[in-house]
């Protein structure tokens, strides 16, 4: 049998473009076996095939397990959603619009880490993470029922409104 350790299969090295730093993080089985996906990884891909059943069975428990964790970290949020809204942006999406954001600044005369961004679909909030690793300092984008916020008219102060907006329902 393959010996794994315990940590080639929960944490990846990701090697990332230019702009985006290496490091690592910890990517779900489904994640790390998928060409398509950004943390596939082509060495583990070939490891799983040699691994027998009883190893795999233990992989995907202990997959499902840090799934669970993650899933009863998130904060419930205070307004109905629907499950097929949420889910994350991945952070190349937002290397993507950088240069239009800086851009944006430039023309308003302020550096990317004064540009104030808004966000006002939330999921989990890791779209502030990736801007501010891409240096974008002041988002704003908080688990509020932003229909609620536009009919207290209390939309916060904002240069640009950035949001990848949910797709179930009328929005």
């Amino acid at each position: 049998t393959t010996a794994i350790h315990p940590l080639f299969y929960v944490e990846k090295r990701i090697e990332m473009s230019s702009k985006e730093e290496s490091g690592t993080r910890w990517a779900s089985l489904a994640d790390r076996l998928n060409p398509n996906r950004a943390a596939f990884d082509p060495k583990f891909k070939e490891e799983w095939k040699k691994l027998s059943k009883g190893e795999k069975k233990k992989i995907i428990a202990q997959d499902r397990r840090r799934i669970q964790d993650l899933q009863q970290r998130a904060k419930p949020l205070p307004f109905a959603t629907d499950d097929s809204d949420h889910c994350e942006t991945s952070k190349i999406a937002y290397q993507h619009i950088a240069p239009y954001l800086e851009l944006l600044a430039r023309r308003m005369n302020k550096s990317p880490s004064e540009l104030r961004v808004f966000d006002p679909y939330y999921c989990a909030g890791t779209m502030v993470q990736h801007l501010k690793e891409l240096g974008f300092a002041r988002v704003h984008n908080e688990p509020d029922d932003f229909y609620e916020t536009i009919r207290e008219r209390n939309i916060p102060p904002h240069d640009v409104l950035v949001t990848n907006p949910p797709y179930s329902g009328e929005h």
